[in-house]
């Protein structure tokens, strides 16, 4: 309703560059931590040692409740569950997932429990 009235300016339309190139140059590419990064890091090291000690109990729990006798805890299995997903972790976030981790940790448990019962 606005073009007809000449309420609407079309010259900036006309003008406007519709096809560009986003730079001249390469711009670098700076891996200086800036004060945003200090910032955040406890955050992210907090972060990283609740997951850490979540990945213990859930190995833990998990040889615990896939065993029909009581046995020891063997954590070699646990050790394998915390380098699963120190793997898995990064290598999701970094592609942009968020998928659940424990899927990582149940096959890591579950291989160690070859005799288990129920079967993993």
């Amino acid at each position: 309703m606005s073009v007809p009235f000449g309420l609407y300016d079309l010259q900036t339309i006309i003008e406007a560059p519709w096809v560009g190139v986003p730079f001249r140059s390469w711009p670098g590419l700076n891996l200086t931590p800036g004060v945003e990064f200090w910032a955040l890091l406890p955050a992210f090291i907090i972060v990283t040692m609740v997951g850490a000690i979540e990945t213990v109990g859930d190995g833990i729990a998990i040889q615990q409740v896939s065993r029909r006798r009581p046995r020891a805890t063997d954590f070699r299995v646990v050790q394998g569950a915390l380098n699963a997903d120190g793997v898995g972790n990064p290598a999701l976030r970094s592609s942009g997932n968020a998928a659940q981790h424990n899927i990582f940790i149940q096959r890591v448990t579950c291989r160690s429990n070859r005799h288990s019962s129920p079967p993993c």
